[in-house]
């Protein structure tokens, strides 16, 4: 692991884990419509999956998309409302993942642990930015899932 991504790791882990956390998606409206109940294959079925610099870069074009992604997750943490986690969605090579996403994911009974590889559908919220420790503002994707599958620490 290069020094960058080790203190990018540090960062988020304090970032994560202290009083400093990502801002909180706005209470649910309740004159919007309510997401259809659905399998995950359901969601799979009609989800995309851009690049992730597409995602990044061209946020307000993927606004409210559906997408689909598998990855590794970096970090977790257990909220009253289910999880916060980053997620890398790009496998490298074995064991090596790169490209981040803060995924929200709202079933607290999905168990979800740092290292787990997990496969999840949601709608792209835009980006979050939060500000390294050596002071950098780093920008993320943000997606809420709809459903997410947990497959325990696989490569």
């Amino acid at each position: 692991m290069n020094i960058r991504r080790l203190m990018h790791a540090m960062f988020f882990s304090v970032l994560l884990f202290s009083s400093c956390t990502f801002p909180q998606l706005p209470p649910p409206d309740p004159s919007a419509t309510a997401v259809p109940e659905r399998t995950f294959e359901e969601w799979r079925q009609i989800a995309q999956q851009p690049a992730y610099n597409d995602l990044l870069h061209s946020a307000e074009e993927h606004a409210d998309a559906i997408v689909y992604y598998q990855g590794r997750v970096a970090e977790a943490l257990k909220v009253q409302e289910g999880y916060q986690l980053r997620v890398y969605i790009s496998r490298v090579e074995e064991g090596v993942w790169e490209h981040d996403v803060l995924v929200r994911h709202s079933d607290a009974s999905t168990e979800v642990s740092r290292g787990d590889s997990i496969s999840f559908v949601g709608r792209v919220n835009g980006t979050v930015t939060y500000r390294s420790v050596d002071g950098r503002r780093i920008t993320i994707p943000d997606i809420s899932a709809y459903s997410l599958l947990s497959h325990s620490n696989e490569s």
